[in-house]
């Protein structure tokens, strides 16, 4: 007997519809980690050019307010570094379709590091906490209620 229908067409046995909240979640915790990153790196080369900046000039200059945007700098380099791969990790978390820690902490994650993208990706993955629970079994892979070929 063969798996089609006239208004849907053909589709392949035991394959599940696969949910669009997680995956658009995912895809915007991505998004925002990339955009946080790109950042991060945009100011590790401000804190390196701030602090370059008092040895090329021939007067004195005092150069705490270097050091202080050296330090500045950085520290938000660092932390948009770490949010960034917090945000990605979640991201494709959210992709293989788990539950739980990484898919919220990626969205949260991403709202703090791009608040347009991470703002809907927080929302979307706290709605769809529920297409995610069939996912649990086999490492995160969806096995469609059935049993795989790995487990028998």
């Amino acid at each position: 007997m063969s798996e089609s229908n006239a208004a849907n067409g053909p589709r392949a046995p035991y394959s599940p519809r696969r949910p669009w909240m997680p995956t658009v979640a995912g895809i915007l915790e991505i998004c925002a980690g990339a955009t946080s990153l790109i950042g991060s790196f945009v100011l590790a080369f401000m804190a390196v050019a701030s602090h370059s900046l008092p040895h090329g000039v021939s007067e004195p200059v005092p150069e705490w307010p270097f050091e202080m945007g050296f330090a500045l700098f950085l520290g938000l380099a660092t932390l948009l570094l770490v949010l960034g791969l917090v945000a990605v990790i979640g991201g494709i978390q959210a992709l293989r379709g788990t539950r739980g820690f990484w898919p919220i902490i990626g969205a949260i994650a991403a709202s703090l590091s791009c608040l347009p993208l991470g703002v809907p990706a927080i929302v979307l993955t706290v709605m769809s906490e529920n297409d995610m629970s069939s996912t649990r079994a086999a490492g995160g892979r969806d096995t469609g209620g059935h049993i795989s070929n790995s487990l028998r």
